[in-house]
């Protein structure tokens, strides 16, 4: 394995930026050797994950989601090197002027891939965010996926969490009908953090948090310069309420969630979890009615149902 790991740094030309996230994340796997430089090309990074049989698991579709994911991984790394802070205090600051409820940022996550995404943990291992969040490059577009949707049980995942810390996560449940998906975590987290339970289903006017991570370009661009002008970009906090059920009507005819809310969301914020006073998860941002500009979610009643039958 030494010679083959020396062969190929000796034959490497430079990509430490882009190798800077695919790194990290091996090295929180416990998968390469701490010493290997930065300059290890992103081509032979591939053929070495398949090659040693790396992972724990036997599965080097984990390793591939790395490299798969290693410019938006970059972009997000970044981010949350430079935004952190500000997250905590938008969310510490709306938490105690509206919903007064426990410190749940810890347990919000981000879907990094090309069409953002977003989530939170309601478990040590599990993950709950929307089903149309679990794509892949392959899928069809999204009137076909409605008719004849893809097979997401089995994808791995990128996710960083709202503590900082990055952690791989595999689909293990999935259903389109209702747009909800569960997320096994795959690699260890080190910090302990609360989680949301789920809540009641009769929350209407519920004053709620949303937490998610809104993206107005595709992350995957080609424009080094391009930037998300939200702030902050990343774990994004706006309070709202839960207004009631959406009309049966549109929910069939757009795809809607069957619950309305008025908490700010942008493109990435889908999967976001909406969190009442006492910390609970009462909705799953998951659409918007472009006509009406009202906010849609998936209800509490349907993610008790599908957690639950898990």
């Amino acid at each position: 394995m030494a010679a083959v790991i020396d062969d190929l740094v000796n034959s490497a030309t430079t990509h430490a930026q882009n190798m800077e996230f695919v790194l990290m994340m091996l090295q929180t796997l416990n998968l390469s050797p701490v010493d290997w430089s930065s300059s290890l090309p992103i081509a032979d990074l591939r053929r070495v994950a398949h090659d040693l049989g790396w992972l724990g698991v036997g599965r080097a579709d984990i390793v591939m989601s790395a490299v798969a994911h290693q410019s938006v991984g970059l972009r997000y790394y970044n981010l949350w090197n430079q935004w952190g802070k500000q997250c905590r205090e938008l969310y510490n600051k709306l938490v105690k002027t509206w919903i007064d409820a426990t410190d749940l940022l810890g347990a919000m996550v981000h879907v990094v891939q090309e069409e953002s995404g977003s989530g939170v943990r309601i478990s040590d291992s599990l993950i709950l965010t929307c089903a149309h969040c679990i794509i892949s490059p392959d899928d069809p577009d999204d009137e076909d996926c409605q008719l004849e949707p893809p097979n997401r049980v089995g994808r791995v995942k990128v996710l960083l969490l709202g503590s900082g810390e990055w952690c791989l996560a595999e689909c293990v449940k999935a259903d389109d009908k209702i747009d909800l998906a569960l997320l096994q975590i795959l690699t260890p987290i080190r910090q302990s953090v609360s989680y949301p339970s789920i809540g009641p289903s009769d929350c209407k006017a519920s004053p709620v948090l949303c937490v998610g991570n809104p993206c107005e370009f595709d992350l995957e661009a080609d424009d080094p310069n391009a930037t998300i002008t939200f702030t902050p970009p990343i774990f994004h906090t706006s309070k709202g309420r839960l207004t009631g059920p959406t009309n049966p009507t549109r929910c069939v005819d757009l795809g809607l969630g069957k619950s309305r809310h008025t908490a700010w969301t942008y493109w990435g914020h889908s999967g976001a979890p909406l969190i009442n006073r006492h910390g609970q998860i009462v909705g799953i941002h998951n659409s918007w009615d472009e006509d009406r500009g009202t906010r849609h979610c998936v209800s509490s009643a349907e993610i008790a149902e599908f957690v639950g039958s898990e």
